[in-house]
Parts: C-alpha cells; structure tokens; sequence
C-alpha cells in the first residue's frame, strides 16, 4: 500500500467498508481523503456514502449538494447520493439513482446494500 496514494487508499477504505472489515478505520481514511481534497468525486463519493452508512445521511446529502450536476454522469457519485437519499427517507428518489446504476460497475456486495436500502 502507498500511503500517500489517495486513489488506493479511497477503494481500500469503500470496500473495508462494505466488507464490514476494518470500517473505523474506512471511515477515518475516507474522511482524511475527502478533507485532503473536497473536489475530487471518488473521495467525496466514498466519504459520503460511508456517512450514509453510519447514521449520517442528511451530511452526507449536504456534501453532495455542490456535485448536483454531476450526480447522473458519475456512477459513484449517484450510488453514495442514493444512499444519502435513502437514509434520509427519500426512497423513490434513491430508487431512481440506484437502479439506473451500470451493472458492470457494481459488486455483488453493492447489489446487497442496493437491496437492503430500498427493500428493507
């Protein structure tokens, strides 16, 4: 691992995460990521959905906001947003982000958290 690499330290933190291995510390490289670079989308993606996971889902809607128009052209950015949603209630929207995301861009562990936030 390259600690300084932020690119591999953002995907080791997203699928600690979703593993449920080692989330604490997903969460404090996440969060180091997106603070060390609040503009890039895969940091802000990651950060906000592990928000979304841990009972902060309105903060992470509102680190969303400034990627609005970005949201439907990036796959991460519309997975950490539809989560955001649905933690915050707003099922249909969240619905209509996570279903539309590709396929191929998706784990089957991803499938699982898609399932559980929409069908719970």
């Amino acid at each position: 691992l390259k600690p300084k690499d932020r690119a591999i330290s953002n995907n080791l933190a997203f699928f600690a995460f979703i593993s449920g291995r080692e989330e604490r510390l997903a969460e404090q490289i996440a969060r180091e990521n997106y603070s060390a670079n609040p503009r890039n989308e895969t940091a802000v993606a990651t950060h906000a959905f592990i928000l979304s996971q841990t009972g902060r889902a309105a903060e992470a809607v509102a680190i969303l906001k400034p990627f609005a128009e970005r949201i439907p052209a990036s796959p991460s950015l519309a997975f950490a947003q539809g989560f955001a949603l649905a933690g915050i209630g707003r099922k249909d929207e969240a619905r209509q982000l996570l279903e539309k995301l590709p396929p191929e861009t998706q784990t089957a562990r991803e499938d699982e958290l898609i399932a559980a936030a929409l069908n719970p």
